[in-house]
């Protein structure tokens, strides 16, 4: 972070800009990716996909473990804890 706070303004926001581009190519790549391996799954075999309800069911099952983990790993989890939400929010809202 040193060396990047320490680049202008004008060439920080081109690196963002870069990154933020970077970010859509590789996602565009990665879910065409998956649509590929899900097919060729489901050519060799059934393949079950959970639902919304199942996902939540799921969810509580594994919130002590949750709990557990937090409770070892402090603030620094609950950050993760929180970003990985908030990225599965964004991926989902774009799937829409």
């Amino acid at each position: 972070m040193k060396y990047y706070n320490s680049l202008p303004e004008e060439i920080r926001g081109h690196l963002i800009t870069s990154a933020k581009e970077a970010e859509i190519w590789a996602r565009k790549i990665l879910e065409e990716q998956e649509r590929d391996y899900l097919a060729t799954l489901k050519s060799h075999m059934p393949v079950h996909v959970q639902s919304d309800q199942e996902a939540e069911e799921w969810g509580k099952l594994y919130m002590p473990l949750t709990e557990s983990w937090l409770k070892k790993t402090g603030e620094k989890g609950k950050a993760l804890r929180d970003l990985m939400i908030e990225t599965r929010k964004e991926i989902l809202s774009k799937k829409k």
